[in-house]
């Protein structure tokens, strides 16, 4: 299969997540508080940069994520002594940096969001964690 069809058969599978994901990124460039306190023009420059580089970078994640599937699987982690447990261990591991690297932007207020903000902040994040990993699960292997 040319390599060229295989993105393209991935970015056809992936469609509607790429859309959903795309949409969310541009109504969080749009509204971040971050962004907002800019000036006019500064904040319009801003939102449309951070908008293209933002579904430019979806783009790449879906249309490439038969690369990534083995890192998410963690098809690595299969030729250690015990990869159930290093497998259990890993996510926990990578779950709790997460958490932690959230908990922190919140309590030092980095991104000077209200509470209601950074919840949707992270139920994005979440969201977006939900359907690569999807993505990834739907690829053969």
């Amino acid at each position: 299969m040319n390599i060229l069809d295989k993105r393209c058969q991935n970015l056809k599978r992936e469609f509607f997540s790429v859309i959903f994901l795309s949409l969310i990124q541009i109504w969080w460039c749009f509204n971040f508080p971050a962004f907002m306190r800019a000036e006019y023009p500064w904040r319009l420059i801003l939102s449309f940069s951070t908008s293209i580089i933002s579904i430019a970078g979806i783009l790449f994640l879906f249309m490439f994520i038969d690369q990534i599937a083995p890192v998410i699987k963690l098809e690595h982690i299969d030729s250690s002594p015990n990869p159930s447990l290093s497998k259990i261990i890993y996510i926990m591991a990578c779950i709790t940096a997460a958490f932690l690297a959230l908990f922190f932007a919140w309590y030092k207020d980095l991104y000077g969001m209200s509470n209601t903000h950074y919840a949707l902040f992270y139920f994005t994040w979440l969201i977006i964690y939900i359907l690569v990993y999807r993505a990834a699960y739907r690829i053969e292997s």
